[in-house]
C-alpha cells in the first residue's frame, strides 16, 4: 500500500515539474520575443529549482542545468535586442540555488533516516521487553523474539538456538528464511553444526560477523536468507552461556555501532529472560517438595490453625481429629 502510494506521489512530482519547465520556456518566448523586455521573469523558475532539489536530491540539479542552458542558448537561437550579460549572472545564481537546496535537503533527509533508525531500535527494544515480561514459555519466546527482530528492524532472517549444555542445542527456531528451517533446526540440535556456530561457541567475544561470501561456501542453508553477512551474538547473563542469536543483514547494517548496541540490548534481554524462565523452573520444583513429601509435612498458625498440611498428613491429621 505504501509503495502504491510513494509511486503515484512520484508520477504527480514528475508532472508538476514537467508543467513548471513548460511554463518557464513559454516565459522566456514571451518576454524576449514578445515583449522585448529584460525584466526579471526568471523569478518563476526558482519554483521548479527548488522543488526539484527538495524532492529528488542530487537528481534534481538536473532541472537547474537545464534552465540555465536554456535561458543562455535562448538568446542564440531567439535573436533579440535584448541585453545577455544578466542571464549568464541569472544561470550561475540557478546553479548556486539548486546546490545549497541539494545539500539541506541532504541533511534533512540523513538526519530523518537517522531519527527514523533509532525510533526503529527503541521500537524493537520495547518489542522485545514486552516479550519477555509476558512469555513463560522458553520455545515460544524464542519464535517471538525472531519474529520481532524481522518485523521491526531491516533484517532478511533470524533464528534464535538455546544450550542445554555447552555445545549441544535444545531448541532451534528461526523466521524469514527464504527456504524451510525444519532441517537446519534438526540439523542444528543433532550436533551437526554449520561453521558460523562451531565459531561463535569457541571464540569469547560476545558477538561475531560472518561474511556470506567467505564463511558460508560449504555451508547447506547458504541461499537460505539474502543476508550479505550473518551477525551472531552470544546469548550471556551471570557468566552462563544460554545460547546463539543470529541475524543475516546487510553489510552497512552490521558495521553499524547503533545496531550492535541493539544487538547487545537484545541479546542480554533475551538472557535475563531464559535465566527467569529457569528460576521459576526451579522455584516450581522446590514448591512441589512439601507436597509430594511422602512423610507429613504440616504448617500451623500460632493459635493451631491448620495453614498447609499434605498427602501424607492426612492420617495423622484423622488421628488428631479422632
Amino acid at each position: 500500500m505504501i509503495a502504491k502510494f510513494e509511486v503515484k506521489e512520484e508520477k504527480y512530482r514528475i508532472m508538476i515539474i514537467t508543467i513548471l519547465l513548460a511554463i518557464c520556456c513559454f516565459l522566456t518566448y514571451y518576454f524576449h520575443v514578445v515583449l522585448k523586455d529584460d525584466r526579471i521573469f526568471t523569478h518563476f523558475f526558482y519554483i521548479p529549482i527548488i522543488l526539484a532539489s527538495r524532492w529528488w536530491q542530487r537528481r534534481g540539479f538536473a532541472v537547474a542545468v537545464f534552465l540555465a542552458a536554456w535561458l543562455i542558448l535562448s538568446r542564440f537561437f531567439i535573436i533579440t535586442d535584448v541585453g545577455k550579460t544578466s542571464d549568464f549572472f541569472r544561470s550561475l545564481i540557478f546553479i548556486v540555488i539548486s546546490s545549497a537546496t541539494v545539500f539541506l535537503s541532504e541533511r534533512t533527509w540523513k538526519a530523518q533516516k537517522r531519527i527514523k533508525h533509532l525510533n526503529d531500535i527503541l521500537k524493537a527494544i520495547r518489542s522485545i521487553n514486552q516479550l519477555i515480561v509476558v512469555e513463560k514459555d522458553r520455545k515460544s519466546l524464542l519464535q517471538k523474539a525472531c519474529d520481532t527482530m524481522i518485523e521491526t528492524r531491516d533484517y532478511y532472517a533470524a533464528w534464535l538456538g538455546f544450550l542445554k549444555d555447552s555445545e549441544n542445542f535444545a531448541i532451534v527456531v528461526g523466521s524469514g528464511f527464504r527456504k524451510d528451517l525444519s532441517q537446519f533446526c534438526e540439523q542444528v540440535v543433532g550436533g551437526d553444526h554449520p561453521p558460523c556456530i562451531k565459531n561463535a561457541l569457541a571464540q569469547k567475544e560476545k558477538l561475531l560477523i560472518e561474511h556470506k561470501s567467505r564463511e558460508c561456501r560449504d555451508c547447506l542453508f547458504k541461499d537460505a536468507c539474502m543476508g550479505e553477512v550473518t551477525v551472531i551474538i552470544r546469548i550471556e547473563y551471570a557468566n552462563r552461556l544460554f545460547g546463539l542469536f543470529a541475524i543475516s543483514m546487510g553489510a552497512d547494517i552490521a558495521n553499524n555501532e547503533e545496531e550492535k548496541m541493539l544487538l547487545y540490548e537484545v541479546a542480554g534481554d533475551i538472557a535475563f529472560a531464559l535465566y527467569n524462565i529457569e528460576l521459576e523452573e526451579e522455584i516450581n520444583r522446590l514448591a512441589k517438595f512439601p507436597s509430594e513429601n511422602p512423610s507429613p509435612v504440616l504448617r500451623v498458625k500460632k493459635d493451631g490453625t491448620i495453614l498447609f498440611a499434605n498427602k501424607a498428613a492426612t492420617l495423622l491429621l484423622n488421628a488428631w481429629g479422632g
